[in-house]
């Protein structure tokens, strides 16, 4: 059960590209059209005129739910739809909401317009089951081809980072990070400095010198850290929980749902949340 609702809980890519929102939107229109064109189920193979009009109704329904679920919705939902918390199980729900008013236009449809010429009639929960059956296809290879995109497009640029980190030529400064706490101060070189984590009310600054990691538990916040690391160092909070040194990045790698930094010598990948994914492209740009 535990691992069943990681899972649902886990990041899932929101689409935020127009052009790809709308060209979705009338692929699953064109699907439908085809779809019901050739195989006819549902009663339409038993229909004698207006055909292609009649299919064409169940095809333009479909365009304009998605669209109004790509488009208005995230629109009117805002919090609903914010790209940082966008999981799985919403992205589920968000499909479940589209199947549902598809099936309450095709409903309405094929009761009003469409009994001119269907001489059949369906229950809404008997539309519900012929929407999914019609839909769930094309859904899936959304959703992969989707995957497939994000990721190939965080691996490309991914791949690019790496590219400008290796040609970078890093001279090794003796400027210090300096931070105070409640009763002393904490200081370490920046060249020795890899990042900080955040575990609850202490932070774990990492360092490296000569090959050696060492680690440095102080009591202060993520966020007190930050404001006291000057701006024209290399370093930056990539995440809720983390602060890296730019300068120490050994890879970068990237999935669907976000980007991973690797740096020198330390056992553990940095996670990079994807509202900072922009900012760390244009760094490296």
């Amino acid at each position: 059960m535990t691992n069943l609702l990681n899972k649902l809980n886990a990041a899932f890519p929101l689409i935020e590209d127009n052009k790809i929102k709308s060209i979705a939107s009338f692929l699953f229109g064109l699907f439908v059209f085809i779809f019901l064109y050739i195989f006819q189920p549902f009663g339409i193979a038993d229909v004698v005129f207006y055909k292609p009009l009649l299919i064409g109704g169940y095809a333009l329904i479909t365009i304009c739910n998605v669209a109004f679920c790509f488009f208005i919705l995230p629109k009117i939902f805002t919090k609903i739809f914010n790209p940082e918390k966008w999981t799985v199980l919403k992205a589920i729900l968000f499909s479940s909401v589209i199947i549902l008013l598809i099936s309450i236009c095709n409903w309405l449809y094929t009761s009003t317009i469409g009994q001119e010429v269907l001489f059949i009639s369906h229950s809404f929960i008997k539309f519900i089951g012929i929407t999914i059956s019609v839909g769930i296809f094309p859904t899936i290879v959304f959703i992969l081809f989707l995957e497939w995109k994000l990721r190939s497009d965080k691996e490309q640029k991914a791949e690019h980072i790496n590219t400008q980190i290796q040609e970078q030529e890093l001279e090794e400064t003796q400027e210090t990070i300096f931070f105070q706490l409640e009763k002393k101060s904490f200081s370490i070189p920046l060249h020795q400095f890899l990042c900080i984590k955040s575990e609850g009310n202490y932070l774990e600054v990492y360092s490296e010198k000569n090959g050696s990691i060492r680690k440095e538990v102080i009591r202060l916040s993520l966020k007190k850290a930050k404001e006291q690391i000057q701006e024209d160092h290399n370093v930056h909070q990539c995440h809720r929980s983390y602060i890296a040194n730019f300068d120490k990045i050994q890879k970068v790698s990237g999935n669907a749902r976000n980007y991973e930094l690797q740096l020198e010598n330390l056992d553990f990948s940095i996670p990079v949340s994807r509202s900072f994914s922009k900012e760390m492209i244009s760094i490296y740009k």
